[in-house]
């Protein structure tokens, strides 16, 4: 991103400094093609009346004078014909807490469901032995939804005081959060689910993909292809643009809401196909149904 900036920035020099040049390039030759055709008819004038030839290389010089200011003028004004404003639209005040907040507030609370997914799993496995599988994952799930509710004011909270939102700002991002925390939480744990604590080996990789897909630091418009095909997947980027929403002006959030809502819905699916398909040796108490 830096180096696309300072590439832009150096671009926007060349281009007005080029145009400056040119300007200046085009002022002199018209400059000089109105001496030259003053220059022959001065010779010409001279040859007709050899008498009057002080007069007229005096004439010549102050004409020539005048030629320089309006030649001057002429490109000046021209020179400033094209112009531009900047109007921003949705301004984030400045400062870096405030333009990387949704950045960072969605990639904790996703680093979070990764580590929580792990705790979840582990808890999970010892269950099955006890209860069943179904029953076991049944309260995973429960567990998953309580966490969605509980956890994020905790963070929003201290959020609210770095960056001095109001009341219900913090209640809206406390559903947005809330809302990424469960599709987060039921998507690492897909990976989980099929392969254990190993499957931190792809729920890791997927969360530094989303540090790009999420868009919190690259606009979308400009992503690699790539990048804007796992953006469709990434909690991040949803919770991201909601939040920028939100805070600093755009399109109401409530459609990335239901794309999150629809993530976590696809991977609870994914989940009871998982637990189905799974066996799991029994101990403890034996389950009919397992």
């Amino acid at each position: 991103t830096a180096v696309t900036a300072m590439e832009n920035t150096a671009k926007l020099i060349g281009s007005s400094i080029k145009n400056k040049v040119t300007l200046a390039s085009g002022q002199a030759i018209f400059t000089k093609s109105q001496l030259l055709t003053l220059q022959k008819q001065a010779e010409q004038e001279i040859k007709s009346n050899p008498a009057a030839a002080k007069t007229i290389q005096a004439k010549v010089q102050q004409q020539g004078k005048d030629i320089a200011k309006t030649s001057a003028a002429l490109y000046k004004k021209a020179g400033n014909t094209v112009n531009y404003k900047i109007k921003k639209v949705n301004k984030i005040p400045s400062g870096m807490n405030h333009s990387m907040a949704p950045f960072f507030l969605s990639l904790a609370f996703y680093i979070g469901s990764m580590i929580g997914a792990m705790i979840l799993y582990m808890t999970y496995n010892d269950f099955v032995k006890i209860i069943g599988k179904w029953k076991s994952y049944a309260l995973a799930e429960l567990s998953i939804i309580l966490l969605a509710v509980i956890a994020p004011p905790l963070i929003i909270g201290l959020a609210k005081h770095l960056n001095g939102f109001d009341n219900q700002a913090f209640f809206h991002l406390w559903i947005i959060h809330s809302t990424e925390l469960f599709a987060a939480l039921n998507v690492n744990f897909i990976f989980t689910l099929i392969l254990g604590q190993l499957g931190i080996l792809i729920n890791m990789p997927f969360m530094l993909i989303q540090v790009v897909s999420g868009a919190g630091l690259i606009p979308e418009m400009i992503l690699p292809q790539f990048f804007k095909m796992m953006s469709k997947v990434s909690p991040c980027f949803y919770t991201i643009q909601a939040d920028f929403n939100l805070l600093y002006g755009g399109p109401s959030y409530h459609h990335l809401l239901f794309a999150l809502i629809l993530l976590g819905l696809v991977s609870i699916i994914a989940h009871l196909i998982i637990v189905g398909c799974k066996t799991y040796k029994n101990f403890g108490v034996k389950q009919s149904a397992d």
